[in-house]
């Protein structure tokens, strides 16, 4: 699912709104790289939101126990879910902007969980999740049941095999079309469409 648009950071992104009412879901493989596991790591994208009171699903990783959901609310804010087998946190931002690109960064240092927005750190919490698997799938633009289709693009897909920090974040934020990624080297091969490299020494790239 999801097609090609303009993106914010290289040539293109992807276009959830391609498949008009039908949802557009982008299923990305069970592939070590992009395991989150109970280690330190980074996920961060641009996401561009239509103008919409929907409830719609950007991303989710993880089983039921031990997951990570990041939820476009209908009263417009963005909410990063975090569920541990005995704890969890919802953290709720206001500052998304419709219909343009938005920079989002999570990360997980121990038990500590910052999210970010637009290059500011908007929250931190601590909560007790254990490993984070995508034996289920990691999807992409709605649920696995193809609910909540999220009817937006997201660009520049990243994870990171620590947690970065706010002026990495930052620097993240501050790219655009000139600064797309050059040092990619092939880490697996392409599945599903979906294809995975390896930036500098620590940085998992998608692209598809």
């Amino acid at each position: 699912g999801g097609s090609q648009t303009t993106g914010i950071v290289g040539p293109g992104a992807l276009d959830f709104s391609s498949d008009g009412i039908d949802a557009a879901i982008l299923t990305l493989p069970d592939e070590p790289a992009i395991d989150l596991g109970s280690d330190d790591f980074t996920i961060a994208y641009w996401f561009r939101p239509p103008t919409t009171t929907d409830t719609t699903m950007l991303f989710a990783d993880g089983t039921s126990d031990d997951r990570i959901r990041m939820i476009g609310l209908s009263s417009g804010a963005l909410l990063i879910e975090v569920n541990g087998t005995t704890d969890n946190f919802g953290i709720t931002s206001n500052n998304v902007v419709f219909d343009q690109w938005n920079h989002l960064a999570l990360t997980r240092e121990s038990d500590t969980f910052s999210f970010y927005l637009n290059g500011t750190l908007q929250q931190t919490r601590t909560v007790a999740v254990g490993a984070i698997s995508n034996a289920n799938n990691t999807i992409l633009g709605a649920t696995a049941s193809s609910s909540l289709d999220f009817d937006g693009a997201i660009d520049d897909l990243r994870y990171y095999s620590r947690a970065i920090d706010l002026n990495d974040v930052q620097t993240l934020f501050g790219q655009s079309i000139d600064t797309a990624p050059t040092d990619l080297t092939v880490h697996a091969a392409e599945v599903g469409g979906i294809r995975i490299y390896t930036i500098g020494n620590d940085a998992t790239f998608i692209a598809r």
